[in-house]
């Protein structure tokens, strides 16, 4: 009797679980594979300042709170590369390969994951403001599968990565960082 009182059990989570993949996987047929995001922050900090920050991948983990770690791999092409991986289960390494940089201006990185779940690129600009500096952070990406954009807007949305990166970087200059929303828009 216990036997199929279990056997029901899992039936009946796997039933759940079978469900909620639909779910989300209707969900994330509603988007576009394509996105596009961006966020701006004023900080009291120069360009230069800034730059440093952005640019030193070694030191990333001691102020990203979502990152696990960030470590250099061979350049290609003469490119600079790093892999990093956000905190958190089923997050992939993702690779960071520095596509543009004009320093202390713009800077534009590829990002593709381990798993092929996110490619796309981030376009930093960094504009002066009486005393202070502009960031605004364009995120440029496509997410393939609709399970895992039906994860990413259900859980998170498209501004979350890019979010997450202006807070922590406003804390590390020990500011309050106000970040400015530019309306999200779908499409490559």
């Amino acid at each position: 009797m216990l036997g199929i009182v279990l056997l029901w059990v899992a039936v009946a989570i796997a039933g759940v679980l079978i469900v909620l993949g639909l779910v989300i996987t209707l969900a994330g047929w509603r988007h576009n594979k394509h996105h596009q995001v961006s966020r701006t922050i004023k900080l009291k900090q120069s360009q230069e300042a800034i730059w440093a920050v952005v640019n030193d991948h070694a030191n990333e983990p001691t102020w990203q709170t979502q990152l696990e770690y960030s470590k250099p791999l061979p350049d290609e092409q003469g490119l600079p590369v790093w892999e990093i991986r956000h905190r958190g289960p089923g997050n992939p390494p993702m690779k960071l390969t520095t596509i543009e940089s004009n320093q202390p201006t713009k800077l534009v990185r590829r990002i593709d994951d381990a798993k092929q779940v996110f490619n796309g690129r981030w376009v930093y600009e960094l504009t002066p403001v009486s005393g202070a500096t502009m960031l605004t952070i364009t995120e440029h990406s496509e997410i393939k599968h609709p399970f895992f954009r039906g994860m990413f807007h259900l859980f998170g949305g498209p501004a979350l990565f890019v979010n997450h990166y202006l807070k922590d970087l406003a804390m590390k200059f020990g500011e309050p960082g106000e970040i400015q929303d530019v309306p999200e828009q779908e499409g490559p």
